[in-house]
């Protein structure tokens, strides 16, 4: 979040404080201002098709900068109150298919985030960051979702073992193969169903 949506430097700047006292400052991250543009930029990817998240680093040890950073979600883009990740190591979230933008792109684990980098430094941010969204939107038919969508299923095509993919394809014609998408599809879900019990277990 900061230094891609919120803008960190300038509440510090403003005041004359540290980096170092602005994170331990209670309310502080709540205070901070949007960087011009970015919240325009983030409904812009959501209305490009995109399945858009937050993922923000918080100071180690701070208990109240996690909430002022969820607070400040909610306040300013709350179409994404159920979309926001606090982690410590942003190389743990993604596929390949997606996207991370980052300002820190040597902290927090950012350089094995296994989809695209696309880092906030040297002049590139939003403007520069759409263009090359927009692009991949185009690309992938105009529809970034299914873009998103057919790389999971490849993936999980290729999970398979030689058995399972032959029983799926069957006879090569069109309406086993809408069927092999169809149970690839389901295959997904059941996955996805039980990494979600193994979590919550």
């Amino acid at each position: 979040m900061d230094g891609v949506i919120v803008d960190f430097n300038k509440f510090r700047d403003e005041r004359g404080l540290t980096g170092d006292q602005v994170k331990v400052m209670p309310g502080a991250y709540l205070q901070m201002p949007a960087i011009s543009g970015a919240i325009d930029a983030v409904r812009s990817l959501i209305g490009m098709g995109y399945e858009v998240w937050l993922a923000t680093k918080p100071p180690t040890g701070v208990a109240h900068a996690y909430s002022d950073k969820a607070a400040w979600v909610f306040a300013h883009l709350p179409e994404l109150k159920r979309r926001l990740i606090v982690t410590h190591d942003k190389g743990l979230l993604g596929d390949e298919g997606d996207f991370l933008c980052d300002d820190r792109p040597h902290k927090a684990n950012c350089e094995a985030f296994p989809g695209r980098l696309l880092r906030f430094v040297d002049g590139f941010h939003w403007p520069e960051a759409l263009a090359v969204l927009r692009r991949n939107s185009r690309q992938s038919g105009g529809s970034a979702m299914q873009s998103r969508q057919d790389a999971a299923r490849w993936r999980a095509i290729r999970q398979m073992d030689g058995a399972t993919i032959s029983s799926l394809l069957g006879p090569r014609d069109g309406r086993c193969l809408e069927s092999a998408d169809a149970a690839v599809d389901a295959y997904i879900s059941a996955s996805s169903a039980g990494l979600t019990e193994t979590c919550n277990g």
